[in-house]
């Protein structure tokens, strides 16, 4: 059985930190999740925003948010510059950081398995943009379709899966 993906574009990290705590409270193991983003002051922001008083552990910024995700840590992509990425995508990533001729993002996202350059080329501004790429891989079509039903109820963009159009190519159809 070969793994399947689905991919989604978040529009801020709260929106991907959402998404990422219903994948993990829907037991997807943190080697099947990826997030890739710029390496800013977003990020800085988003850890003032995530201090909180709370009781039992709310908050903590960046790494308590994806910190179960495996991998979570910084790559310099040529072109690109730096970006947080965890999960496949970071694997998939560390080809290109090292300078490999295709050396990009959408290189790294054609890797993951987005078979379109074009697909993986919108991808990869939308992050040099300042948006999040999330990413599930599975064998199983039925942990595809719930990754894919979290990316909905979050209300991300661009959700995709390998081999069919994104959401939002079949709005505009």
């Amino acid at each position: 059985m070969s793994k399947k993906s689905v991919f989604c574009i978040a529009t801020s990290l709260e929106q991907a930190a959402w998404i990422t705590a219903e994948l993990k409270a829907a037991s997807f193991p943190g080697n099947t999740v990826s997030v890739l983003f710029l390496d800013q002051q977003t990020t800085r922001d988003f850890d003032r925003a995530q201090n909180t008083n709370s009781p039992s552990g709310a908050g903590g910024g960046i790494e308590a948010t994806f910190g179960w995700l495996v991998g979570m840590g910084s790559v310099v992509i040529p072109g690109a510059g730096q970006l947080i990425a965890a999960g496949p995508v970071k694997t998939a990533l560390s080809g290109t950081a090292s300078g490999t001729p295709a050396g990009s993002i959408a290189s790294g996202l054609i890797g993951l398995g987005i078979p379109e350059l074009v697909v993986a080329q919108r991808y990869a501004g939308k992050v040099q943009a300042g948006n999040i790429l999330l990413a599930v891989q599975s064998e199983s079509s039925w942990d595809i379709s719930r990754a894919r039903n979290i990316f909905t109820q979050a209300g991300a963009q661009d959700i995709c899966t390998p081999g069919e159009e994104s959401s939002q190519q079949q709005k505009a159809a």
